[in-house]
């Protein structure tokens, strides 16, 4: 496995990390299952993603967030703060 997947896997350790083939654009197939098989989290990866430490870094933490707000585990002052955020700026009229 290359460096990338051996990252992913190290950094989503509790969960089976499955990163599939070379899709025509560059880009790979994310897909994340708990012990028993079932899909959770499926993104698909480009690139940039994949050859850039700083970009992986931010799937990494997208995926373990969104991990935490589908299994509820987000406190309400978290998501609160994420929707104010800096990152995404409202649209103005």
């Amino acid at each position: 496995m290359d460096s990338t997947g051996q990252a992913l896997i190290a950094g989503l350790a509790p969960y089976n990390v499955s990163l599939g083939p070379q899709r025509p654009d560059g880009g790979r197939v994310l897909m994340l299952m708990d012990d028993a098989g079932e899909l959770l989290i499926q993104r698909v990866l480009n690139t940039q993603q994949l050859t850039q430490p700083e970009l992986l870094a931010d799937v990494l933490d997208g995926v373990r967030r969104d991990l935490l707000v589908a299994g509820g585990c987000t406190a309400p002052e978290v998501l609160a703060s994420l929707r104010h955020s800096d990152r995404v700026k409202p649209y103005a009229a």
